[in-house]
């Protein structure tokens, strides 16, 4: 029952989520939403950030 919060680590996160994996505060996360590398989708009154470009982009980057 405590996989839950692993379950969607590829597609939609909060900011603040995907703040704290990344260890990056979340007005960059926000920054990077206004920029357009991120997009995110409105669900009940949150923001959820769709993640899964992102990370193939921070994965070629760590192997270039």
């Amino acid at each position: 029952m405590q996989e839950t919060s692993n379950q969607g680590k590829g597609m939609f996160r909060t900011i603040s989520a995907l703040a704290r994996d990344w260890g990056i505060s979340r007005l960059t996360v926000q920054r990077m939403v206004d920029s357009g590398r991120l997009r995110t989708v409105r669900l009940n009154r949150r923001r959820l950030v769709h993640v899964r470009e992102i990370q193939r982009v921070e994965e070629g980057r760590s192997k270039a």
